[in-house]
């Protein structure tokens, strides 16, 4: 076994039904983990047995985040939860309503207190494990009109930082993981707009925009015991975006 390697051990992760949270459950599997995966959704396309399992959850109830809890605490080799969960809301101050502004903080921060609040003493009571909260680039250098998203994004930064300090005596590592732009379902009004994914590109230093392994695979590093004295850590992965000056308003 490599230090790269996941064999017996398994992994929560959140709101994988696409996306970048899809790659890292097949990154995970490919890597010889286990995965229990939620989704808020019944519907699950990722396939079950084996060596997956899906959950249906709603992670700002505190009622299915312990059925979560529930069903980790029957499994021996719980090792890690990657929270993937977020959701982009769009606009500047005057733009974003007060309940879009909170829906927000709550999709991109809470629901993240709300599953680790009920993980990590399980992650405790087994000597320790590894955390990967999933950020964004825009917590770090926001752009314009995106005012809710990047507060919340940066808020959950801190959170995995706090986090780190708190957790590392447990021997629990916590780390983020902050991707540029990144070809899924949800920005397919970008992708599909091939003058708008030019005008974009120029941004990046590396010359393409990201796809979702570009993301997986920097998460299954930071699982794994190649990343054993690694905690507290805030990782772009975004092709050199934020070397750029040039900040285009997000759509």
């Amino acid at each position: 076994m490599t230090d790269l390697e996941l064999d017996n051990r398994l992994y929560l992760v959140t709101a994988a039904n696409s996306g970048i949270g899809n790659e890292i459950v097949n990154a995970l599997l490919r890597a010889g983990a286990e995965v229990l995966v939620t989704t808020r959704s019944n519907e699950w396309v990722g396939g079950k047995g084996g060596r997956l399992t899906h959950i249906t959850a709603d992670l700002l109830s505190a009622h299915d985040c312990a059925q979560v809890s529930a069903k980790l605490s029957k499994l021996h080799n719980f090792s890690g939860v990657v929270h993937v969960a977020g959701a982009w809301v769009p606009g500047n101050i005057t733009e974003v309503s007060s309940v879009d502004f909170e829906s927000a903080i709550s999709v991109n921060l809470k629901t993240a207190y709300n599953i680790l609040k009920v993980s990590l003493p399980l992650l405790r009571s087994r000597g320790g494990g590894s955390i990967v909260t999933i950020g964004s680039m825009l917590g770090l250098s926001p752009v314009p009109n995106s005012i809710a998203y990047s507060s919340a994004k940066a808020a959950l930064i801190q959170f995995t930082k706090s986090l780190a300090l708190d957790e590392g005596r447990y021997g629990i590592r916590c780390n983020c993981v902050c991707p540029g732009l990144v070809d899924t379902e949800q920005t397919q009004n970008v992708f599909q707009n091939d003058k708008w994914v030019e005008v974009l590109t120029q941004s990046y230093p590396l010359g393409r925009l990201g796809k979702p392994s570009d993301i997986s695979g920097a998460v299954r590093f930071l699982l794994s015991d190649a990343a054993s004295w690694m905690t507290g850590l805030v990782i772009p992965v975004e092709g050199g975006y934020l070397l750029s000056s040039e900040t285009p308003s997000a759509q």
